[in-house]
């Protein structure tokens, strides 16, 4: 299934002014093997660049440090977050794979995290949806969040893509027509779900996806381009119809609605709503969310209605793209893990009495 695994790491290097014989210019990596536990940087120079800020975010406990730009091996670390380092000690936290897959002659990147002692189980999957334009999912930084609890306390294996007009590449980065922008993307998607399906450890019939904004879009696109392949969906803050977004970002990649009309319907969600009527997905939106207006779940919502299709929602009244209180929050978190976790085991509940009526026979 998986041609090779690679490194998702993130460094700072230092291009010297000029190039070699050949014109090519040769970089050099200031943070490779710098720190212990770190290969995913960000970075913060001083006005007079002679030192530098280096926030250390992964795979590793993040940490902070301040170096000199002339020798960056001299630092002063000033922050190890050793508390939080000393009460993961004792815990069993995921283990993460890095691969590429090929799926429609391209290569793609996906990150797997998996609870400890995965190969001896057959898990549900949760695919976690971004791919946004210009965003890079497949990472090694540091994350322990609500996806991770469901994978080390509930068993539920996790996965990241990153799809060929991913960024992170390169001069590798595949160029597409801009108007494709979510069927390449689906389609990048599905195909690696289907590889998934072929590993011994993950159930064809337990998969879920989750996704927000853009994520949420393709989620939804997911479902209707598929018949009950997900077990079920969560989609927050979903963009449903690009003439209702950003004009600057739908502007730029499919051009004026009156010209490309179109193109701007063949991507909307809402020409497909009874697509989506006998699928089970939740949709979670603040009703002040000032980037993905919840003008796109109302919209969404009311061709629901009229579908007579079945869906589950939540909203969080004057709250906006993300959530300030801190009760919403933990609301949100709990929404969210309660429903994906009984929509997961849901299929294994419903199959004890057909294997103890088989038995019987």
């Amino acid at each position: 299934v998986f041609s090779q695994s690679f490194t998702a790491s993130f460094a700072i290097y230092n291009v010297a002014n000029g190039v070699d014989l050949k014109g090519v210019s040769r970089p050099r990596c200031i943070t490779c093997n710098l720190i212990d536990g770190c290969s995913f940087f960000k970075a913060v120079f001083s006005p007079n660049i002679t030192h530098f800020i280096l926030y250390c975010l992964g795979p590793g406990i993040p940490k902070v440090s301040v170096h000199s730009t002339k020798d960056p091996s001299r630092y002063v670390i000033m922050e190890d977050n050793r508390p939080l380092a000393k009460a993961l000690e004792d815990k069993r936290l995921p283990e993460t794979l890095f691969r590429t897959v090929q799926a429609d002659n391209h290569d793609l990147h996906l990150k797997l995290s998996l609870p400890q002692g995965y190969e001896a189980n057959l898990l549900p999957l949760l695919i976690i949806v971004d791919g946004t334009p210009g965003s890079q999912s497949v990472t090694e930084e540091f994350s322990l969040n609500w996806p991770q609890v469901l994978c080390s306390t509930h068993n539920v294996a996790l996965a990241w893509v990153d799809g060929r007009t991913g960024v992170g590449r390169g001069q590798k980065t595949v160029a597409v027509d801009p108007r494709k922008l979510g069927s390449l993307r689906v389609k990048d998607y599905l195909g690696v779900v289907e590889l998934l399906t072929r590993l011994p450890y993950i159930d064809d019939r337990r998969i879920a996806l989750y996704g927000k904004a853009f994520g949420g879009y393709l989620t939804l696109k997911m479902l209707a381009a598929t018949n009950q392949l997900f077990q079920c969906t969560a989609a927050v803050a979903p963009i449903t119809d690009f003439r209702l977004y950003s004009a600057a970002f739908s502007e730029r990649y499919f051009g004026l609605p009156a010209k490309e009309e179109h193109a701007y319907s063949t991507a909307s969600v809402l020409e497909e709503v009874n697509k989506l009527k006998d699928e089970n997905f939740l949709i979670v939106h603040g009703t002040a969310d000032a980037r993905v207006h919840f003008q796109h779940s109302a919209e969404l919502l009311s061709r629901l209605v009229k579908a007579e299709a079945n869906y589950s929602l939540q909203l969080y009244p004057d709250e906006g793209h993300v959530l300030r209180e801190l009760h919403s929050i933990q609301h949100f978190q709990r929404t969210v893990v309660n429903y994906l976790q009984t929509c997961l085991k849901h299929s294994v509940l419903l199959e004890l009495p057909e294997e103890e009526e088989e038995e019987d026979d």
